[in-house]
């Protein structure tokens, strides 16, 4: 083969997989503002979704389902078989552990002894997903509740402590697939501790709450979008390839608004570098979702039915998902944030501090906020602070 040859080959290999990782961006994109939105629709207060985490378990589940199944479990996810190709370049930019910046995702499968599973879909599990699989007895629901729960809290930095629970697992489960999402980082513009104070926060228009509130001046990227009648501000990650944007409505009760919008103002990302005196909230949210309403909502019902085809799990015995469920945790405070998810999808057999020359960002009225990875456009968390 010629050089000439060579080149081109490397140029059409390396534009598939950025198409893919394009592809997966947007599919994400959709899947966490509908997962935020139906969540969003039964929790009134604050609300904190990872799309991400629960992206990787049921992509790695609808590996091993087929035909209507299959096809159900790709649509809810707006995924397509070219979802491997993303996974391959976006986990290691979900893996990277330095000093003063950590992201962090691990998978894991837990299997019931003499479960057999199809070695396609460990090879899948393995590449690109880096799931390790571990034996189990759920017969020993106890031990084993402890034993997924433990391995939850060592990748969350104990953030999220009791994932499942004893009553979720039985001699009939088969199969646990778990993914635990971490996220430590300090901002690149720090907030001046002796400058956080108590301060008036309107959960609504005639309501107000007096609250921890952190102030900053600084350079930011910012813009005011007539479209969404909202506010737009990023804060980087020192040393990381993230952002942490808040959207603030104009109006005291533009939540609501904002949040049948979500699609797209996860997307807005042409903003411009302005000098800003920022005042936020410091806060802490936790978060438990059950994603098998979410799912059944966007229209996934197959898989956790008796006639369930997840033949590319095991072919000896039928499967039907039992839970899907989700815990997530945030905390922003003056250094910076820290933020964890775990996902687990569980099967079982079928049966006055500003200058005048900068300008005022105060986020005392309910907001949105999401956490974007750059490069990909993927959205690891977003949430809402209400109160």
């Amino acid at each position: 083969m010629s050089r000439v040859a060579l080149i081109l080959l490397a140029v059409i290999v390396v534009s598939a997989a950025d198409e893919a990782l394009l592809n997966f961006g947007k599919g994400n994109i959709d899947f966490t503002a509908k997962s935020y939105q139906k969540e969003a629709q039964k929790q009134k207060g604050n609300l904190l979704v990872c799309g991400i985490s629960a992206e990787i378990v049921l992509s790695l589940l609808a590996q091993g389902a087929k035909h209507r199944t299959k096809t159900e479990l790709h649509q809810a996810l707006s995924e397509d078989d070219t979802s491997l190709t993303a996974y391959r370049q976006l986990t290691p930019r979900l893996n990277q552990n330095k000093d003063d910046f950590k992201l962090l995702s691990a998978n894991k499968l837990y299997a019931a002894e003499g479960f057999e599973i199809e070695d396609d879909f460990k090879r899948v599990a393995e590449d690109p997903y880096k799931a390790q699989i571990q034996t189990v007895n759920f017969a020993e629901n106890l031990k084993t509740t402890g034993l997924i729960n433990n391995w939850v809290a060592d990748n969350t930095n104990q953030k999220i402590t009791d994932l499942i629970s004893p009553d979720q697992l039985s001699a009939n489960t088969r199969l646990v697939l778990v993914n635990a999402l971490y996220l430590n980082g300090l901002w690149e513009i720090p907030f001046e501790k002796l400058l956080t104070k108590k301060q008036a926060f309107h959960p609504s228009e005639q309501e107000s709450k007096e609250i921890d509130m952190m102030t900053v001046e600084g350079n930011f990227r910012y813009r005011h979008c007539g479209f969404y009648k909202a506010q737009f501000l990023e804060m980087g990650l020192r040393h990381a390839n993230l952002s942490f944007v808040i959207v603030l409505p104009d109006a005291h009760d533009g939540l609501a608004d904002l949040e049948s919008k979500l699609d797209g103002l996860l997307e807005v990302r042409n903003l411009n570098v302005s000098r800003l005196a920022v005042t936020i909230p410091k806060f802490t949210i936790r978060s438990k979702i059950d994603y098998r309403d979410i799912l059944e909502k966007l229209g996934v019902f197959s898989v956790f039915q008796d006639d369930a085809n997840l033949s590319g799990i095991s072919r000896k015995e039928g499967l039907r998902v039992d839970f899907v469920v989700q815990q997530t945790y945030i905390n922003v405070t003056e250094g910076g944030i820290e933020a964890a998810a775990a996902t687990a999808v569980g099967t079982v057999r079928t049966t006055s501090l500003y200058p005048s020359s900068a300008m005022i960002f105060r986020a005392d009225r309910p907001f949105i906020f999401f956490i974007r990875e750059n490069q990909s456009g993927t959205i690891l968390f977003v949430g809402k602070f209400t109160e």
